[in-house]
């Protein structure tokens, strides 16, 4: 009697390609989730922005009072305190990000008194651009770019 491998281990090797497959659609999903996340804070950022820019009284109101130094340092407090994030439930999570995207609008909004609308569109652009080619490498090499990120951090600095 011949003892047929093949046989035997069908099974287990198609067992462990079939959880192979469910952890990468597991991950596809996540990463989705993240970037409609992403998204939802883009859109609420634009709307604070189109908001602010529309309204004189409140431009005069948070530029010409301590509210400016009270936007400015809330989006850092909340920066600093991200790491609660892990034990919030979804609803408050979403919640946080939406609060902060608008702190961060109305933080960085002076920018549009100050620069053109072709600017901010060409940096908004490279900027999204740039992100989406380091994702999209990241995802497909899968690699930890933290190394990457370190090194535009620094980039950025100077």
């Amino acid at each position: 009697m011949r003892f047929d491998h093949d046989k035997i281990f069908a099974g287990a090797r198609q067992s462990i390609y079939e959880r192979q497959q469910e952890y990468e659609y597991g991950i596809r999903q996540y990463i989705l989730s993240v970037y409609m996340y992403m998204a939802l804070a883009l859109v609420i950022t634009a709307m604070t922005s189109v908001v602010f820019m529309s309204s004189t009284t409140f431009i005069n109101l948070i530029l010409n009072s301590p509210l400016k130094w009270i936007l400015a340092l809330t989006p850092v407090v909340m920066v600093l305190c991200i790491g609660k994030i892990t034990q919030m439930s979804k609803p408050s999570a979403l919640i946080s990000l939406s609060i902060f995207a608008v702190l961060i609008e109305l933080s960085l909004s002076s920018i549009f008194l100050i620069l053109t609308n072709e600017n901010i569109v060409s940096t908004f652009l490279t900027i999204a651009t740039t992100f989406t080619v380091i994702s999209i490498y990241g995802y497909i090499t899968k690699k930890i770019l933290g190394a990457l990120f370190l090194f535009y951090s620094w980039v950025l600095l100077v």
